[in-house]
């Protein structure tokens, strides 16, 4: 996943920006990943990613998510995706509402490749 992916800008509305339980690169990790969803509505970047953009770790990045994440800001679902040749992979998705999780819980593996590659 390139920075380009991410479009021009991110978006940090009025509530996340004034939400004091929220530490400052929350809110950072916040309009990135709103620049991330910009095209489907949600992204798939690992903690690999976004500790490597924040110059931080993997843990202090699942803190953060986890927190955007207790707030209601953003929702997680897992997808197990088994391919072909037998190997399975599991794909964290973090999308911008509960709607937005509930309509990809119920897309099959297909339907999501088809919306990235389509």
């Amino acid at each position: 996943m390139s920075r380009d992916d991410a479009g021009y800008y991110g978006i940090l509305p009025s509530e996340v920006r004034y939400d004091m339980d929220l530490l400052p690169n929350a809110k950072l990790l916040f309009v990135e990943i709103t620049a991330l969803c910009r095209a489907h509505g949600y992204c798939w970047a690992t903690n690999a990613y976004f500790a490597e953009m924040f110059k931080t770790t993997e843990r202090t990045i699942k803190r953060w998510i986890k927190l955007l994440c207790d707030k209601g800001y953003c929702a997680t679902i897992i997808k197990t995706f088994r391919y072909d040749d037998g190997t399975v992979k599991k794909v964290r998705y973090i999308c911008l509402s509960n709607k937005s999780a509930e309509e990809l819980k119920g897309l099959s593996q297909e339907d999501i490749w088809s919306r990235h590659h389509g």
